[in-house]
């Protein structure tokens, strides 16, 4: 008896996840019953199931020995029993052309190499590229040892590539057109297209979905279509970059998006097999970020249903309003203001991305909402000093040589010099700051600040005052780690997740100033400038970048030249003009972007 013909069955055991498309409830473990209900049961393509947190592997009969306690043959009564006789019927070939040649059947070998594989040199090298026994046991990976390479059969395709575990040498079967590798993950919430089918192996094993287009080029994906979110994960050089371009010139070819092209983001990394090897958790978080994307996507959508407002639709206490920044054509680029979710803001040195952040606290404060301001490097002293200069400026009627610079402020020389004028001036600032300000919390902390204690302290705020106020944080990576034995992206990762499930459960914006990578000055603001970028990009609800007006995108000497000198003279300007760009953003448009004018001197913004 064919007992492969009933594998399919294996669905019809398992509870579908909510919100994870082709994701299951583990009835092992229970992986997806959790208070996340993060499912980690998947079935591959050919009817075998895979729990990555009990790690059970096996089919429909391996299912029902470890889910009921059977041995083997009662098992397959079980089953044969409840989906009778033949029921499991294999689905129909596709018929050949007439004249066409039988193609070669390969599963002799698959089956003998994946017999190969345990104990072999093929098992060691797969182990040393971090893929475990159990993905390899899953995608029926083998090993031949007369061509000293490991076998990678195709999901639901008659094919198979090898690849030398000596070198880099991959061989297809001769004679022979190469399909997608594993095209099935096309069909999930969040898939990865990579070049290489270790590369798609390594992100599956790192718990994501990924296909392969492997040695036939990116044609092959102008017939297919994707079910959800689509990444392109490429090699970190010039021939990924190309490579990842054909990829989606072949997807939106068919009509397919992609979301994003996403590299390591790292020099000793050139591609995800070599993130995988080198640090795993900086390759899961990449996954869980988009997968919780995808899913907070298709959670929202559920939850957009009409029925689910009718009962809030006299209740104003189950609304959240958008928060004005103070800047008109800011607040349309955003969507009508600042709702509740996480911001980013990153600059270079030099463009004000603090100075525009506390004069939207201000702003705000102005206008009756309540800030708390992180300061992480800045004094509280100095932070109040700007605002009181900017005041300086707006309320100097236009006489400059009067307004008042931080350092005028603070420094005891330079007060014991002002005239009369300059002294009505400087106190009217400080009596209008004095207003508001009764509606602004500076904290300060330098390695002492966290996201559990800024959590702490919205919650004190809340119970003191029964309002919800705007969060500041200055700045994004030096938050305090939760753990000191993480490296400084994996406490950034978690302090961004951190920060946006505060958002959520208390309803309120956070706005989060961020750093860049260095590598990317040279460039037009993007969000792989980000530091860290992988938690930034994917858990930020916006993500804005300030950059100087008139930087060119694209790479190449000319171009980098080019914004070299747009970024030296912006810095020299005593008004510098500036670009703020919306890179991301879940209440509105993408894209768009700002201009304005910034006087250092005297720490003020101006929309354009």
């Amino acid at each position: 008896m064919d007992f492969k013909a009933y594998r399919q069955h294996i669905i019809e055991e398992l509870e579908p996840a909510k919100y994870q498309r082709n994701k299951y409830i583990c009835p092992i473990c229970g992986s997806g019953t959790g208070k996340n209900r993060t499912a980690a049961f998947t079935v591959n393509p050919d009817y075998r199931g895979h729990c990555y947190a009990c790690q059970f592997d096996g089919d429909i009969f391996d299912l029902y020995e470890a889910r009921d306690k059977l041995d083997r043959e009662t098992a397959r009564q079980r089953v044969i029993e409840k989906y009778g006789n033949g029921s499991g019927e294999s689905r129909q070939k596709p018929r050949r052309r007439t004249g066409e040649p039988a193609p070669e059947d390969f599963t002799g070998y698959i089956e003998k190499a994946a017999a190969a594989l345990k104990g072999s040199k093929g098992e060691a090298y797969l182990t040393g590229r971090g893929i475990s026994p159990a993905t390899a046991a899953a995608y029926r990976l083998g090993y031949d040892e007369e061509k000293q390479a490991i076998v990678i059969p195709y999901p639901q395709e008659n094919y198979y590539i090898t690849r030398s575990i000596e070198g880099k040498e991959y061989r297809k079967p001769a004679g022979t057109q190469e399909p997608l590798y594993n095209a099935a993950a096309l069909q999930e919430d969040c898939v990865f297209i990579t070049e290489g089918q270790l590369d798609a192996l390594s992100i599956i094993e790192a718990g994501g979905a990924a296909c392969a287009i492997g040695g036939g080029g990116a044609r092959k994906l102008e017939t297919m279509t994707a079910a959800g979110r689509v990444y392109i994960f490429a090699d970190a050089d010039e021939a990924g970059a190309k490579t990842a371009e054909r990829i989606q010139k072949a997807l939106e070819a068919n009509g397919t998006a992609v979301q994003q092209t996403i590299t390591t983001g790292r020099d000793d990394c050139k591609d995800a097999n070599d993130l995988l090897r080198t640090d795993r958790e900086a390759l899961e978080q990449i996954i869980k970020g988009a997968q919780e994307q995808a899913q907070d996507e298709a959670k929202d959508y559920e939850e957009a249903a009409a029925g689910n407002f009718a009962v809030d639709l006299f209740d104003t206490r189950a609304r959240t309003s958008s928060i004005s920044t103070g800047f008109a054509k800011i607040d349309d680029a955003l969507g009508g203001g600042v709702y509740e979710g996480l911001y980013v803001l990153g600059a270079v040195s030099s463009l004000g991305k603090t100075t525009l952040a506390l004069q939207i606290a201000d702003q705000m404060a102005q206008a009756g909402t309540d800030v708390l301001f992180f300061s992480l490097e800045m004094q509280r002293e100095e932070l109040i000093a700007k605002s009181v200069s900017r005041l300086t400026f707006d309320l100097c009627g236009g006489k400059t040589e009067n307004a008042k610079t931080t350092r005028g402020l603070t420094d005891p020389l330079r007060q014991s010099r002002y005239s009369s004028t300059e002294w009505d001036l400087a106190q009217a600032a400080v009596e209008l700051y004095m207003n508001y300000g009764a509606r602004i919390w500076i904290d300060e902390g330098l390695g002492t600040i966290g996201a559990a204690q800024i959590e702490q302290r919205i919650q004190e705020h809340i119970q003191k005052r029964g309002r919800k106020p705007v969060v500041f944080i200055d700045y994004l990576q030096i938050l305090a780690s939760p753990d000191l034995h993480m490296t400084d992206k994996q406490a950034t990762d978690k302090n961004v997740f951190d920060l946006k499930r505060i958002s959520r459960k208390y309803k309120l914006p956070i706005f989060a100033i961020s750093s860049l990578n260095r590598g990317n000055y040279e460039q037009s603001m993007n969000m792989a400038a980000f530091k860290e970028s992988g938690a930034i990009e994917y858990s930020s609800d916006v993500l804005l970048g300030i950059q100087p007006d008139g930087m060119q995108d694209g790479t190449g000497d000319k171009i980098a030249t080019a914004n070299r000198q747009t970024m030296k003279e912006t810095k020299l300007a005593d008004t510098r003009s500036i670009e703020l760009v919306v890179l991301k953003n879940r209440h509105g448009a993408a894209n768009a972007s700002v201009g304005m004018d910034y006087i250092p001197a005297f720490n003020r913004f101006a929309e354009k």
